[in-house]
């Protein structure tokens, strides 16, 4: 029974690579592990956060960052197990961007000195 599901997830992968190119194909299979289960999570994320990517190039090189994204979460996942530590990773709203794409979301400039705020001056008074 296990076969058969990968075999048919794995048609399915064919199928998709097909119609996003044979790239897509050799991605799948030198980048990651477990295919059919992260194919499945892209395929649940676009549901989820409802996108439409304008073509198939696009839609690969989002697969691309999700994949990444998605084998880093499991890597801290291990590591944070290890540790012992209760903590817990995702798959957000930002897992199709990239990492430039992501940080060039972020400001990078400091907020403006704004010197007309009033600040509370404490002064430590010495008891005589």
């Amino acid at each position: 029974m296990r076969a058969f599901i990968f075999t048919l997830l794995y048609l399915v992968i064919v199928i998709q690579g097909n119609l996003l190119g044979n790239n897509t194909l050799e991605f799948y299979n030198n980048h990651v592990e477990r295919p059919e289960k992260v194919y499945k999570a892209f395929e649940d994320f676009i549901a989820k956060y409802k996108r439409d990517y304008k073509d198939s190039e696009e839609r690969k090189q989002r697969f691309e960052n999700f994949a990444k994204t998605y084998k880093k979460i499991e890597k801290l996942i291990l590591q944070a197990e290890k540790a012992g530590h209760d903590t817990s990773f995702g798959i957000n709203k930002f897992a199709d961007w990239s990492s430039k794409e992501f940080s060039n979301s972020l400001s990078h400039n400091p907020p403006p000195a704004n010197n007309d705020i009033p600040f509370l001056n404490f002064t430590l008074l010495s008891r005589n």
